[in-house]
Formats: structure tokens, sequence, C-alpha cells
């Protein structure tokens, strides 16, 4: 019975997930520090999506703004 809790609770985390996939680069940055606790697994997944396709210099450039910005 808890383990069947449990699996509904995060089944119900996946289907109410945000759609990041629409938004710019930097409006990614700017809605980072108010995201809640249920957002930031669709956050970071559409983050690390984006990231493969960053040079590593860009890479670097984004995580440095990211880390000031906090």
């Amino acid at each position: 019975m808890k383990k069947t809790i449990i699996a509904l609770f995060f089944s119900s985390i996946v289907a109410f997930a945000t759609d990041y996939s629409s938004k710019s680069l930097e409006e990614m940055k700017t809605i980072r520090t108010t995201l809640s606790w249920m957002e930031l697994p669709s956050f970071r997944a559409e983050m690390e999506k984006r990231m493969k396709n960053m040079t590593p210099k860009e890479r670097q450039k984004l995580q440095d703004e990211m880390k000031q910005s906090k």
C-alpha cells in the first residue's frame, strides 16, 4: 500500500511537470530562482539537454553566469 501511494505521488509530479522547451535560455536563467521543488526535475532535464548541445566554452560561461545570479 505504501509503495503504491509513493508511486502515485511521483507519477503525479511527472504529469504536472512544466514544459521548458519553449523558453529561451535567458528566460530559463531568470526563472531559475523562483522554481518550486516540483518543477526542478523538468527544469534540470531541459537544462541538461541544452547544455549537451553547447560547446565547452558556452557551457562554462552559462555555469559561471548561473553561479553569479544565485
